[in-house]
């Protein structure tokens, strides 16, 4: 088991981004402070760290240990059950081993979905991926569909550099995206989350029966 990380850079942040910063600023802070034994700063500087970037693993992960530090198992296990939903792999084995078996929620794992969301384009239905050995393959309609509205759109004519997507699909079958790059402007993430869900109709997975969200899944794009 991992245990209080400082700050892991990671491909969602820039050169020169001011929340990048503070975050690392503060996740050293959280850090020096569980050092001390000082848990409930520590929780403090890193509770700043989520309100700042709601999606921060090391941040949720290092709570996790304080709160177990603080013989807390409850909040230990919120914390492993947030870490799972945004895509940490370590988390699920976490909460096998704090928190009993694992239990339905909103976003669950690619490896624990008991059926595969489905998109349907021009009325045909299939499934959202395809597993090959440890790898995740979309359905080529949707990755061409996507590439070729991205290049039509005129707020992306004069646009150079990398775009960082990772998604997850909620159980009403709605894309939800994070996106990160270079002087990207607010229009610009909104056209690209209008194009992620208007290229056909997505199907929920599902959970033993239970609609639920699934993810996380990564798309970088080059221009």
């Amino acid at each position: 088991m991992r245990f209080f990380l400082i700050s892991i850079i990671s491909l969602f942040l820039f050169p020169g981004d001011i929340n990048g910063q503070e975050i690392k600023e503060l996740m050293v802070e959280g850090y020096q402070l569980v050092e001390t034994k000082n848990y409930i700063e520590a929780s403090k500087a890193y509770q700043k760290v989520i309100a700042i970037d709601s999606t921060h693993r090391d941040a949720y992960f290092n709570l996790a240990s304080i709160s177990l530090a603080l013989n807390d198992k409850d909040k230990a296990c919120e914390y492993f059950y947030k870490l799972y939903n945004l895509g940490d792999r370590e988390a699920k084995s976490l909460i096998q081993q704090y928190c009993g078996p694992l239990q339905y929620t909103d976003v669950m794992d690619v490896e624990d979905i008991t059926e595969p969301p489905k998109v349907t384009i021009k009325g045909k239905t299939k499934d959202f991926f395809s597993k090959k050995e440890s790898d995740k393959e979309y359905d080529s309609r949707f990755v061409e569909s996507i590439t070729k509205a991205i290049k039509s759109s005129k707020l992306f004519n004069k646009y150079k550099g990398y775009i960082f997507t990772a998604f997850h699909i909620n159980k009403k079958g709605i894309i939800n995206l994070r996106i990160k790059g270079k002087n990207l402007t607010e229009e610009q993430i909104a056209e690209l989350t209008r194009i992620f869900n208007s290229v056909g109709e997505i199907t929920s997975a599902k959970f033993q029966g239970k609609d639920v969200g699934v993810g996380y899944f990564s798309m970088p794009l080059k221009f």
